[in-house]
């Protein structure tokens, strides 16, 4: 008997060690985006694609590259203010009135 198609969500290095290109579908899975997003990111150039006949193809390096942009801006959000801003040491900040 025919096993049920699995329902997990694909990840890069796991499941598509070989690839080159993934299709709009897997692209979607990978980042969990919907496919207006995708069409979206491949318009703007974030995402480089190209077409097989009637299918998108969207390139894994591409996807690969946007997730490190994301992680990237992430870190910077995440990064403490700038040291010049902070008191000195054993000084405290006034406090406004």
């Amino acid at each position: 008997m025919p096993q049920p198609a699995s329902t997990s969500i694909p990840e890069l290095e796991t499941d598509f060690p070989d690839l080159q290109s993934l299709t709009v579908a897997e692209t979607r899975g990978i980042l969990r985006i919907g496919n207006t997003r995708v069409y979206e990111l491949v318009g703007t150039g974030e995402l480089e694609s190209y077409k097989e006949g009637r299918a998108r193809r969207i390139t894994l390096r591409s996807v690969r590259q946007h997730r490190a942009r994301l992680l990237a801006e992430a870190a910077e959000r995440c990064e403490p203010e700038h040291e010049a801003t902070a008191a000195p040491p054993g000084r405290a900040h006034k406090q406004a009135a």
